[in-house]
């Protein structure tokens, strides 16, 4: 059988306050894979699940990256569950994301997807200090992986509700077009 791989990154991203402290996360992988050696699945000694706790990563730092996952291209790609973990009694939980989803609920943490074989599934979580005590931001990233669009703009509609008043540079309600060039 033909075999392809795939891996994890978790990004933390805070507030500069928090620049530097290091934050802590858990890592369940399931499914039938080889990972540093061992193969998982439910015919196996290992199990069908991979765990890693309590995995380090520095805010605003270098992101934290996963070994090789291996698996049977025809078969499943092995599922995985992130959670944040132990945070700081000064940092303030935002939300923890993949490509396609986000979590915001601080009793939760946890974002879950499958591996992808064309590249890095990318975590990114976002806490803040108290250089953001009665506010927020939005920050959007857009990863290019093609050379050939370097330089391209990109376009994001931006539509910010609340159900209480807020204000953002003197606008009442604000829906705003940001452009990003992707250089």
């Amino acid at each position: 059988p033909d075999f392809v791989d795939g891996s994890l990154r978790i990004v933390k991203k805070t507030s500069s306050d928090l620049k530097g402290k290091i934050f802590y996360f858990d890592l369940k992988v399931t499914g039938e894979f080889t990972y540093a050696g061992k193969v998982y699945g439910a015919s196996s000694e290992n199990g069908d699940t991979y765990t890693l706790q309590n995995i380090q990563v520095e805010a605003n730092g270098n992101p934290w990256v996963s070994g090789v996952f291996v698996w049977d291209e025809s078969g499943t790609a092995p599922k995985y569950e992130v959670k944040e973990v132990n945070v700081p009694t000064d940092a303030h939980f935002v939300s923890i994301s993949n490509e396609k989803e986000i979590c915001t609920d601080p009793a939760v943490m946890t974002i879950t997807g499958d591996l992808n074989l064309t590249k890095p599934v990318k975590i990114t979580a976002i806490n803040y200090g108290e250089d953001i005590p009665n506010g927020s931001h939005i920050e959007i990233t857009k990863e290019v992986l093609n050379e050939k669009l370097k330089g391209t703009n990109f376009y994001f509609n931006v539509k910010v509700t609340s159900t209480s008043p807020f204000r953002y540079h003197d606008l009442e309600d604000v829906t705003k077009i940001t452009q990003y060039n992707a250089g």
